[in-house]
């Protein structure tokens, strides 16, 4: 299992969690999702929000959620994928928040 952001509402940082579990459990009213490329189609991150404005402000997403066109409520999750003999994975974010906003969130 990776390990992957969460920003929630209930939650002044961003937390570090396994990701273990279904995206609708933090979704609710259902997500949406941006993609950024690192170099190439095979490694990108996306970052899943929630697809309600009713949602309750998240100060830990306030970074983030612009470059989603969106306001920042309700949940955040931002994962590192990778293409590997043609199947999808999600694997560890080995990059700070900071270093992430420096060199995709242009």
């Amino acid at each position: 299992m990776a390990n992957i952001w969460l920003m929630s509402p209930t939650n002044k940082n961003i937390q570090v969690v396994k990701y273990d579990f279904e995206l609708g459990d933090k979704f609710p009213n259902n997500f949406e999702c941006r993609q950024f490329l690192i170099n190439d189609t095979k490694e990108y991150f996306v970052i899943f929000f929630d697809a309600e404005d009713g949602g309750a402000y998240n100060p830990s997403a306030k970074w983030v959620a612009p470059y989603c066109g969106v306001v920042p409520t309700g949940n955040f999750i931002v994962m590192r994928k990778k293409w590997i003999r043609g199947e999808e994975h999600t694997i560890n974010m080995d990059i700070s928040p900071k270093d992430f906003k420096q060199n995709y969130l242009k």
